[in-house]
């Protein structure tokens, strides 16, 4: 039965992909996220997947600008915005709800325990993605705390066959009247060393100078000073590097390890472009895959470090966040039964997290934690007939603060006919806090005190989602319903009474409501024409009945592709993010376009030239930035 449900979704992805190859789905790839053994269209979980050739397309400098493309994910802000500083938000979620892998391994949550950092958005040079997985809801029964709003999964190019690479440079010109310009090269690398190991490199050097504004006064009894140059958008330095091994010792095992690099620069304008962050990223892992034809086994080890210096304006470090996680972890899958296809895994994971402060003054304010969960999962997808699959998923954490809590999901696919499915879904979420929020050794003062509390509970949420999704060789249509409501929620509080009257204590809150339709089309035209729609409207609400901050009613996103005369590849890109509330301030809708156009002009050299922000769009009357236009041009060269 699998085994028929599979070649209609294969003859139907060849059929799309024939259409318009650059940047339709290929819906025969499996979900690997999703921990499936069925292709897109019947895999029962909302996913929105994005390739490597629409990311190329879009003109874009980070993770969280390419994920802004996609329905149901919307920019916020973590706490405040520092100088166009945004996180990305999915269905309603906050930042630290959602958990962010490269490869399947789990980045250091930063914007959790940074105030107003958007530092996890660039770990991997970009031209080393093959593709982004992002699942929308819930997925702590398989992958536990942080995954109460959703799972993006960066996936990385891997190179089977003989050496190749692509090498990428560009720049960009700003239309800010101070700064802004934007520079970038990239270089991949890879391919079999011999009959058993292959191996895959990726570099990328990306700049963006800082941007800002002249407050001068127009009154010449002013003595004008550069104190009055105030910084729109930081500057970005950005050097980042990935190395793949893997070596095959036969045909059903291999062994292989991965080491990432980065090291990121964040500057503010003062006097001229002052050292505001020094970032320092390490990613190593190591693992054996064995496949047995029936069954596969996977046991990896990765430890991922962040080392986030805070800098007061180019001096040394005031103080430094040292964040690492270490997991080691087996996942086995089963497919055995002719109706059941297994996943199950354990997982051991150690956080930990540092704050050193520079000077002997401050060392009192030194903070060290460390804690760490223990968990199992399974998940079992059964074909029932040729018309349902029911997913269901459990797991058991045992955690060192909170001990034993168990998540589950169930996931269920209808299968209309060839080209329709209706798919059902409840999640349970759980999301422990963070070391600095359920410790009461942990205070925080910037303007403001901030106190940690040892007496805590964890966050949970349960999330119910109904969808219908439609396939042709030419059109794909998506939509669905959401209801998500969080329990527990934890918050800075300001206190009026008791010890630590005036201060900000975490605290659980009692609960909150978000709400959602979704509509995804993507239509081909004439065979060298596509379109792609997304809308989605959502609701939110505290426990008082009231909007939560930086959430946007509403979305809209447009992207049209088009062959035009001489071979002349056109994207045309709109995104309209709808009206939202910061308190009791109303903050208006706003649209930003984008375009790039591409050319071959000899085999394997692209030149492209393209604009972001196309119409200068400022936010300057809003809580958040955004870069002005930027007119870019670049070569792309495959070898």
């Amino acid at each position: 039965m699998r085994d028929r449900v599979k070649i209609i979704s294969l003859v139907l992805s060849s059929l799309l992909v024939s259409g318009l190859q650059a940047n339709v789905i290929t819906l025969e790839d499996i979900v690997i996220t999703a921990k499936s053994d069925n292709a897109l269209m019947d895999t029962p979980a909302s996913i929105s997947v994005i390739t490597a050739d629409e990311i190329s397309s879009m003109g874009v400098a980070s993770l969280k600008d390419i994920l802004n493309n996609i329905s149901g994910i919307s920019l916020g802000l973590n706490g405040s915005s520092v100088s166009g500083r945004q996180n990305i938000s999915i269905r309603g979620s906050r930042a630290e709800d959602v958990l962010i892998l490269v490869d399947g391994k789990t980045l250091s949550g930063s914007d959790a325990q940074i105030s107003h950092s958007d530092f996890q958005y660039n770990w991997v040079p970009i031209n080393s993605i093959e593709k982004i997985e992002v699942i929308k809801g819930p997925m702590s029964a398989i992958y536990g705390s942080q995954a109460i709003g959703g799972v993006i999964n960066i996936i990385t190019k891997k190179t089977d066959k003989k050496f190749s690479g692509n090498l990428e440079i560009e720049k960009g010109f700003s239309a800010e009247e101070n700064g802004g310009d934007t520079q970038n090269i990239a270089l991949n690398l890879g391919g079999k060393v011999g009959e058993k190991l292959s191996v895959d490199v990726s570099v990328q050097k990306q700049t963006r100078d800082a941007a800002y504004r002249d407050n001068r006064v127009d009154d010449p009894t002013t003595l004008f000073t550069d104190e009055s140059k105030v910084t729109k958008i930081e500057g970005k330095d950005l050097l980042s590097g990935m190395l793949k091994i893997e070596y095959e010792i036969d045909g059903t095992q291999n062994i292989y390890g991965s080491l990432i690099r980065g090291d990121e620069k964040r500057y503010l304008y003062k006097t001229q472009e002052e050292l505001y962050y020094d970032i320092k990223k390490y990613v190593e892992s190591i693992g054996y895959f064995k496949d047995f034809s029936y069954a596969t086994l996977d046991f990896e080890y990765s430890s991922i470090e962040s080392d986030n210096g805070y800098h007061d304006f180019g001096q040394s470090p005031y103080y430094t966040h040292y964040l690492k996680n270490q997991t080691l972890k087996a996942n086995a899958t089963i497919d055995m039964f002719d109706n059941n296809f297994i996943a199950m895994g354990a997982e051991y994971k150690e956080d930990s997290y540092d704050k050193i402060y520079s000077s002997t003054a401050n060392q009192s304010k030194n903070f060290s934690g460390k804690i760490n969960n223990k968990a199992l999962y399974v998940q079992d997808e059964i074909e029932i007939g040729n018309k349902w699959t029911i997913a269901l998923g459990a797991r058991y954490d045992y955690h060192e603060k909170f001990g034993s809590h168990t998540t589950s999901n169930i996931n269920a696919i209808y299968r209309l006919n060839s080209q329709d499915r209706i798919k059902a879904s409840y999640a349970e979420g759980f999301k422990a806090p963070t070391l600095t929020q359920n410790s009461s050794t942990y205070i925080l003062t910037m303007g403001s005190t901030f106190r940690g509390n040892d007496d805590l509970d964890p966050e949970t949420s349960k999330t119910l989602n109904l969808s219908y999704e439609h396939y042709e060789d030419d059109l794909v249509f998506k939509s669905s319903i959401f209801q998500t409501k969080l329990k527990d929620l934890v918050t800075s509080q300001k206190q009026t009474t008791g010890a630590y009257v005036g201060d900000y204590l975490y605290v659980n809150i009692k609960e909150a409501t978000m709400r959602g339709v979704e509509l995804e089309l993507s239509k081909i035209f004439f065979n060298d024409l596509q379109l792609d729609l997304g809308y989605n409207y959502l609701e939110t609400e505290d426990a008082m009945g009231a909007e939560l901050d930086f959430r946007p009613k509403s979305k809209i996103t447009t992207r049209i592709n088009k062959t035009l005369p001489f071979g002349i590849r056109s994207t045309l890109s709109a995104i309209y993010t709808g009206p939202q509330k910061n308190g009791t301030t109303d903050i208006d809708g706003y649209t930003v376009l984008s375009t790039q156009f591409t050319k071959e002009v000899i085999k394997e050299l692209n030149v492209k030239v393209g604009a972001t922000n196309l119409t200068n769009q400022d936010l300057k009357d809003n809580p958040y930035e955004i870069p002005a236009r930027v007119i870019y041009v670049g070569l792309n060269y495959s070898f």
